[in-house]
């Protein structure tokens, strides 16, 4: 996925660093999934630029194909710099990547 590849290791020093972008399209409208990626590492204009086109494409092959999704709203869940013990740098995570489901 390309999006994963201009996001590569997503790494921070705090939470300010982090941030998230809506993923893919559902047919009854917004994204499929969130990821988190580094305001430090990542150039953010063209990860939305990257995530609004393939978002549309993904819109576009839904309505030729017919398709219908669940109509679950996917909330942006944040993202969070988790850093283990000890160490100086750590990797942005969304907040259910970081702290499990709720």
């Amino acid at each position: 996925m390309a999006l994963k590849a201009l996001i590569g290791t997503p790494l921070c020093r705090e939470d300010a660093d982090c941030a998230t972008v809506a993923v893919g399209a559902k047919a009854c409208g917004g994204p499929v999934a969130w990821l988190a990626w580094s305001r430090r590492v990542t150039d953010g204009a063209k990860l939305e630029a990257l995530a609004t086109r393939d978002a549309a494409a993904a819109r576009a092959a839904l309505r030729a194909s017919g398709a219908i999704s669940n109509c679950m709203f996917v909330a942006d869940p944040g993202a969070h710099c988790v850093i283990a013990d000890g160490q100086a740098e750590g990797i942005c995570q969304t907040a259910a990547q970081a702290f499990g489901p709720r």
